[in-house]
């Protein structure tokens, strides 16, 4: 019974060094839970900051992606709207330059014929001619006859004949009759 009387007597002291031991325990695990929890925070931290570098390296990329694709189709419309500016310069100087030729031709065939303005030419040369061998012939005759003199009594130096009658209807009537009169100039 000895033994039993020390171990109930030892009981007393195990249960103190056992409440001893478990407060040095929890200080332990405080001390131990406050260092756990610092450096799971470290840790979390870090990820999330890598997490975060990441995530902005990546919206980096995806922009930069972006702005080269959208560079990429705004200079093929420029280049489009570039091309299609110049097909339609060319395509306009085309035109004009078979505009002018289509114009050109069918004023010489058809407006201005050549031929036919020569040959129009020529009986007006031919016409002139005559008339001008006209009025020599007359002017000649009224030399003979002496009555072309001047108030002085000496013959024109220069004389001009033109037709009396103006208009259409004037014209046409002296064609026939080719009256015609003396203008005197000095």
């Amino acid at each position: 019974m000895a033994s039993f009387l020390q171990l109930i007597e030892s009981k007393s002291a195990l249960l103190d060094t056992f409440f001893f031991h478990q407060k040095q325990a929890e200080k332990c695990f405080q001390k131990v839970h406050i260092g756990v929890s610092k450096f799971q925070a470290a840790v979390r931290s870090f990820a999330v900051r890598k997490r975060i570098k990441l995530l902005r390296h990546s919206a980096v990329a995806v922009q930069r992606l972006f702005r080269g694709y959208l560079g990429k189709l705004r200079f093929r419309e420029a280049l489009t709207q570039q091309q299609r500016i110049e097909r339609q310069k060319f395509f306009n100087f085309s035109a004009t330059q078979i505009q002018k030729l289509w114009r050109g031709f069918f004023s010489r065939k058809y407006i201005h014929h050549l031929q036919a303005r020569r040959k129009f030419v020529d009986s007006v040369v031919a016409k002139n001619a005559a008339f001008q061998q006209e009025l020599r012939d007359y002017y000649e005759q009224e030399l003979k006859k002496g009555e072309v003199r001047c108030a002085a009594g000496s013959h024109i130096p220069s004389l001009t004949l033109s037709y009396c009658c103006r208009g259409y209807e004037k014209r046409k009537r002296s064609r026939n009759s080719k009256k015609y009169c003396l203008i005197y100039t000095i």
